[in-house]
């Protein structure tokens, strides 16, 4: 489920441009857009609502799982704990758009 009013920026350095989340490649230069989801980890984040913005760079997708907008650049975000998924998989255990049914 991808959602175009989320900006994901280019990686390469020399470009930069916004692209629409459901771009694989900048429509500038090419350059693949990785799709970087984090794992939020502290206390306080239930108030958090998908759709906000973190620190002008996480985009909130569903319970503690953030978008990097900016892949370009090293994760960093002061007062939040951000862990990397370590596969695409590990997102799809945790969206109950990807899990496999049961039974």
């Amino acid at each position: 489920m991808h959602s175009d009013a989320i900006t994901i920026y280019c990686p390469n350095p020399l470009c930069q441009a916004p692209n629409p989340e459901s771009h694989r490649f900048c429509f500038q230069c090419r350059s693949p857009l990785p799709k970087r989801y984090l794992w939020l980890a502290g206390k306080g984040l239930d108030s958090l609502r998908p759709g906000e913005l973190l620190a002008d760079r996480y985009w909130l997708k569903r319970d503690r799982i953030v978008l990097d907008t900016k892949p370009g650049l090293a994760p960093d975000s002061p007062g939040i704990f951000l862990k990397p998924l370590n596969r695409t998989s590990d997102f799809r255990r945790f969206n109950p758009i990807y899990r496999k049914p049961t039974g």
